[in-house]
């Protein structure tokens, strides 16, 4: 069986690089609402929720 390596690329300052910050976020946030720990809940704002369903 070959090895195979993946790179990804991405452009400083570009579109995909905001993208991928935006994603961090919001996976970031659902992480606090599925976490075992009681206490994120706590820490999770209504500006948190709101962005997590793209209410802008």
């Amino acid at each position: 069986m070959n090895n195979v390596k993946v790179l990804k690329f991405i452009v400083e300052n570009s579109i995909e690089e905001r993208v991928i910050e935006l994603q961090n976020v919001k996976k970031d946030i659902v992480n606090k609402l599925i976490s075992n720990d009681d206490s994120n809940i706590t820490s999770i704002t209504k500006e948190d929720i709101l962005y997590i369903l793209g209410d802008d």
